[in-house]
């Protein structure tokens, strides 16, 4: 297998999210942080990005998109 590294797109969802607004607020408002894990050690690790907020939903199907180098090689770990 060769050493090859693409580029590749992302994009997420959640369901049945915990509310976390507390008594009388309604329901949350999620958003997600992603980040790429360090993969060697020394290597920090990488923030893509955040999603848009999505008010009031605990099942968020976020549009936003995030591009990612991805070599079929190694190992991909993302945090979200």
């Amino acid at each position: 297998m060769t050493n090859s590294t693409e580029k590749v797109q992302i994009s997420f969802h959640a369901q049945g999210l915990k509310n976390v607004a507390g008594a009388f607020k309604g329901t949350s408002d999620p958003f997600a942080v992603i980040t790429l894990v360090a993969s060697e050690p020394g290597q920090a690790p990488k923030i893509l990005g955040k999603t848009e907020v999505i008010k009031n939903n605990l099942s968020p199907h976020w549009t936003k998109k995030f591009e990612a180098d991805y070599n079929f090689a190694k190992v991909t770990k993302l945090t979200i």
